[in-house]
């Protein structure tokens, strides 16, 4: 899923919370709220149009103040997401994808290049994924050219690489199991912070389904033996039971806790050790 895809996914999203919202039906007479505190009590005071001075709201008249601020709360609502729609359209019209063609495409046609000529390319080198099971599965392209197993792992492979972060999808890892036998598993995500700071990332979409689930307890048995786990070095995410996906809770974990990590091992402070 390219990031086009996904702005369109969240404008779609917004678009409908926004037919949503604007049909829920909220008085329109123009009235305020007003909150003071004294000694840590709450008073609420209500001043409707053409009033002069505010009305104390006794406490058994509090289904008044919450019909207010749940009228503001809407308004609030359909502004932000006009806002956000209006950015988003913005972005898909204005943006570019980085393919060679797309960029190609740009240029005057006397510096193109056409079809059977050499074309530069200064795409990284993708490393794919090492995980021997199922590979027939490995069919959503990312749009720099990883192969995941699921519309979710682009998104968040996708996320991972706009913020810059070093990251491996289905890199082997060596733990012990309880008899003291080496097994190999493949985490979804390995992301490299710095030389000993490592996050392992983990994104169930199946949990519905029994032999995954039960494959999947036993792999989060042998993280728990080896040292990784919530919320130390390990991120567990899972689609919704209806197939959900919460893209901003994923830019969340991105941009609010692994950027940040990632900051503290630059100044040396990262306190998320290596597992060997």
């Amino acid at each position: 899923m390219s990031v086009i895809d996904m702005i369109k996914t969240s404008l779609k999203y917004d678009e409908d919370m926004l037919r949503k919202i604007t049909k829920l039906r909220v008085n329109s007479q123009e009235q305020t709220l007003t909150l003071k505190i004294e000694n840590g009590k709450k008073y609420y005071y209500i001043k409707k149009r053409g009033e002069s001075k505010p009305t104390y709201v006794k406490p058994d008249k509090m289904g008044e103040v919450n019909r207010i601020r749940r009228a503001r709360f809407i308004e609030e609502s359909k502004a932000v997401i006009n806002n956000n729609i209006k950015l988003q359209k913005e972005f898909i019209d204005k943006y570019v994808p980085t393919d060679f063609a797309s960029l190609n495409a740009r240029l005057p046609k006397a510096y193109r290049y056409y079809e059977g000529e050499a074309a530069p390319t200064h795409k990284k080198n993708v490393t794919q994924s090492q995980n021997p099971y199922k590979r027939e599965e490995l069919i959503h392209r990312t749009s720099f050219g990883l192969y995941v197993r699921s519309k979710t792992e682009v998104m968040i492979s996708e996320i991972l690489e706009t913020a810059g972060l070093e990251y491996y999808y289905e890199r082997p890892l060596e733990l012990t199991d309880e008899k003291g036998d080496k097994k190999t598993i493949y985490p979804d995500f390995t992301i490299v912070l710095g030389k000993e700071c490592i996050m392992y990332w983990e994104h169930k979409g199946m949990y519905g389904d029994e032999k995954y689930f039960e494959h999947d307890q036993r792999k989060m048995q042998l993280y728990y033996r080896s040292g990784i786990y919530e919320p130390k070095n390990l991120i567990v995410t899972m689609d919704g039971p209806d197939g959900s996906i919460d893209i901003e809770r994923i830019k969340m974990i991105v941009y609010g806790l692994l950027l940040p990590l990632r900051a503290s091992m630059e100044n040396g402070d990262c306190i998320i050790k290596k597992i060997f």
